[in-house]
């Protein structure tokens, strides 16, 4: 199959991801099976390449097998114990009651003071203000991870070993951090808008990739609308924060300084925003393609997007094979593959026939979310077991609404200081995320809104997977062979 020559990187990081999940997830196993008969019929003389595709698939199994934060459930004596300890909290969960991950520096069990290299999930009945880079004191009892199932399974591969139920807490030091300050700045300033509880926690996942403060009706909402993608730093807020850079670069070009230099800040602001957010998967993916794409430029070099794509997936991997698990990498690499090759597919087979601008933003918003929405669909009913019937409709007007939103939450960040500005700006977020939440409410409670089928259905995931790839081929070899003939004018609504 020649695609396999011309986007190798892509095709081995593939097979690299299918062997490190499939030990714990055989479900993949199927999928790469079926994906290595796919090549090898398609083009037999290819066989060099469908072996190198196998090699690297078992070269996934055995690094994960040696490097991976398997389930091992086995901790000292601990559980049950009461004891203190005495760590930094590295991820926040929620705030009422505070949920927390928090890396161990000691012990204190029976006079006796250890140091494990763990991680412990902290659930405390205090309702004290935590920050991530927090030095904290914690006293409670300790519990075992019972079993590897459910959000047990996403601690272990955080190479948490137990949960430590907590009755009192105290905060020793706030974090030194220069960045770290910056964004509970940033987060104490937002506390200061005029809104209420829910609209400021939205604001502060959107901007800042804090959710603890979400509610579980808040996460619902989006959920069920198709529109998790915007609670989640990804590639589009990636995309937003560097369209806000560039407007500073170009002031840059009046006084005189180099595009090289002014590039190479913005790859440094973007690599800052990721450790603002916390290097979640999606972030991670999409600020490291972001990079490479600019310093690519900077030193007047190309490359094929797909290899891109599988050279970032690759090292990521190669960083932390646990990463593999994370659903928020699946979609992300998901969705990016889905825009890169579905996007341009679908637009080759339906054309706009109206030019306009407002009318070809719409047309290309469609085809986007269809080709995500698509690529992503086995990995959301495998993992959620539902499907937004109306994803389309809801993110036709949430992005475009998300995107000014951050704009806004930005310029107030930056100028909320300014009394007669802050008063504008405030009335500004309230109306527009109350639109927002309104729409996505609307488009909730239509009729069939959402399907529900099983969670973590292999038989689901595989059938859907085989209707998603048919639905492509079908529509590669109809852009191949009739396009011309029978190519698709949207003149209704495009």
């Amino acid at each position: 199959m020649k695609t396999i020559t011309k986007f190798p990187i892509l095709f081995i990081s593939i097979a690299f991801f299918t062997g490190i999940v499939s030990l714990e997830l055989p479900v993949f196993l199927g999928l790469f099976a079926a994906w290595v008969s796919v090549v090898g019929l398609m083009r037999k003389s290819n066989i060099h390449g469908t072996i190198v595709l196998v090699l690297f698939y078992f070269l996934g199994v055995g690094y994960y097998y040696v490097l991976g934060n398997k389930f091992s459930l086995e901790t000292e004596n601990y559980n049950n114990k009461k004891m203190k300890l005495y760590g930094v909290v590295v991820k926040k969960f929620s705030e009422t009651p505070a949920k927390f991950l928090m890396e161990i520096n000691e012990i204190y069990y029976l006079g006796k003071q250890y140091t494990p290299a763990t991680k412990v999930y902290v659930r405390s009945k205090n309702t004290t203000d935590l920050f991530v880079g927090d030095t904290v004191l914690v006293f409670g009892k300790w519990n075992n991870l019972e079993n590897a199932y459910g959000f047990n399974a996403y601690l272990l591969r955080k190479g948490v070993r137990g949960k430590f139920y907590s009755y009192k807490l105290k905060v020793l030091s706030h974090s030194g951090n220069i960045l770290l300050k910056v964004k509970q700045g940033a987060l104490n300033k937002f506390e200061d808008l005029s809104l209420g509880r829910e609209i400021k926690a939205f604001i502060k996942a959107l901007v800042l990739g804090e959710k603890s403060s979400l509610t579980s009706g808040t996460k619902a909402l989006f959920s069920d609308t198709g529109t998790s993608h915007l609670l989640a730093v990804s590639g589009l807020h990636v995309g937003i924060l560097l369209s806000f850079v560039f407007m500073f670069i170009r002031i840059g070009y009046y006084i005189k300084v180099r595009k090289k230099v002014l590039l190479l800040i913005a790859v440094v602001i973007l690599w800052m925003f990721a450790y603002l957010v916390g290097f979640s998967a999606s972030v991670l993916r999409a600020v490291s393609m972001t990079s490479v794409f600019i310093l690519l430029y900077i030193f007047h070099k190309r490359t094929n997007i797909y290899n891109l794509i599988g050279l970032v997936m690759f090292v990521l991997l190669i960083w932390d094979c646990n990463i593999a698990f994370d659903i928020g990498f699946q979609l992300s690499f998901s969705a990016v593959l889905g825009i890169v090759y579905g996007y341009p597919q679908l637009k080759r087979l339906f054309v706009a026939r109206n030019k306009s601008k407002i009318v070809l933003y719409l047309y290309d918003l469609t085809l986007v979310s269809i080709s995500a929405q698509l690529f992503t669909l086995p990995i959301t009913l495998y993992y959620f077991g539902s499907f937004p019937v109306y994803f389309l409709l809801s993110n036709i007007l949430a992005i475009p609404l998300v995107f000014v939103i951050f704009y806004v939450a930005i310029l107030w960040l930056l100028l909320g200081g300014l009394a007669f500005v802050s008063e504008g700006i405030n009335y500004v977020l309230i109306l527009l995320v109350k639109i927002l939440f309104g729409y996505l409410e609307f488009i909730n409670s239509l009729p069939y809104s959402k399907l529900e089928f099983d969670k973590n259905n292999g038989f689901l995931f595989l059938g859907s997977l085989a209707v998603v790839f048919a639905f492509w081929i079908i529509v590669y070899y109809f852009n191949k062979n009739y396009r011309k003939d029978y190519q698709v004018e949207l003149g209704i609504f495009f």
